[in-house]
């Protein structure tokens, strides 16, 4: 895919089984930063984008971009695709 650092930090190539961990995880982390309720509504906008997202991989319909380094970054790419400026609050834990 590439070469020089991006070989060195290319992780996607074996880390993608990780994915439904992964999103467990996520899923933790916005029930956590989306409390109280006046986040609710971003805690469900991203909650759905996550699950969508799952079912992507489960279905073997998920779509590797060329800049996903890891799974993680491949995933949060898709939840911001998917949901929007709310799908960048999954990096920056932003309440705001």
């Amino acid at each position: 895919m590439g070469s020089g650092l991006w070989d060195l930090s290319e992780s996607y190539s074996f880390d993608h089984v990780l994915y439904p961990y992964d999103i467990v995880g996520s899923k933790a982390h916005v029930r956590a930063s989306c409390e109280p309720s006046s986040s609710a509504p971003r805690g469900t906008t991203l909650i759905a984008a996550l699950d969508e997202v799952l079912t992507e991989f489960r279905d073997d319909r998920f779509t590797r971009s060329a800049s996903d380094e890891d799974i993680h970054m491949a995933i949060e790419r898709r939840v911001i695709e998917l949901a929007g400026d709310v799908g960048a609050k999954l990096h920056t834990a932003s309440q705001s």
